[in-house]
């Protein structure tokens, strides 16, 4: 049942199957409402930090009797399809570019430290 659907639809129907509200569920979690809200629609904007929203996962998996690492393993599995490794890994890129940039300056100054060197013979 609901094998198919993304981590916050996911909770939202398994929830609504059991016929509970999202105040009953913050209620039993202690988990802010509209932290809630924003999981069951994937509203990635609105959440904390991943380690904290995995926490948030597992509690709320763990409140209607779910799998909780099904339901982490699909936030991971909708981020990665959200979130592409390219875009993930552009902080890398970054770093490349800016460590080029960096030996390019490096021989520069060389070249011109050896230039003046040779010049003043």
């Amino acid at each position: 049942m609901h094998k198919d659907l993304s981590f916050g639809r996911y909770l939202k129907a398994c929830r609504e199957d059991l016929g509970m509200s999202v105040e009953q569920i913050a209620d039993i979690t202690k988990i802010q409402k509209q932290i809630l809200l924003a999981i069951e629609r994937e509203e990635m904007d609105d959440l904390p930090e991943d380690i904290f929203v995995k926490g948030f996962l597992r509690t709320y998996a763990s409140a209607l009797g779910v799998n909780g690492p099904d339901v982490v393993r699909r936030y991971i599995e909708y981020k990665e399809n959200i979130f592409p490794k390219k875009i993930r890994n552009a902080g890398s890129v970054r770093n490349i570019s800016y460590n080029r940039n960096l030996i390019i300056l490096l021989i520069a100054f060389v070249f011109m430290v050896l230039f003046v060197i040779f010049w003043e013979r």
